[in-house]
């Protein structure tokens, strides 16, 4: 896993604990990843994070990642409700 993903995963477990949903969801996957661009020590890198879709038994987040206004990364992290497979 690239330090990049593992960043997003960081974030989606930080916004559960800011969204009060950290006992109620798990990460199962991670997909739809697409990494256009290398990212350079020094390069300043914004990400943002939406909800694309919550469910009682599963939320999806979505993330877009740009250097200098240049998309380098996008994917969706799915989550399920602890305790269902």
């Amino acid at each position: 896993m690239t330090i990049l993903l593992e960043c997003k995963l960081n974030l989606a477990r930080l916004f559960l604990e800011k969204s009060q949903w950290v006992d109620k969801y798990q990460i199962r996957e991670l997909r739809k990843i697409k990494m256009n661009e290398f990212v350079y020590p020094g390069d300043v890198l914004l990400c943002h994070l939406k909800v694309k879709q919550q469910q009682e038994d599963e939320l999806i987040l979505s993330y877009r990642s740009e250097v200098d206004g240049r998309r380098v990364c996008v994917l969706d992290v799915v989550m399920t409700a602890k305790g269902v497979l």
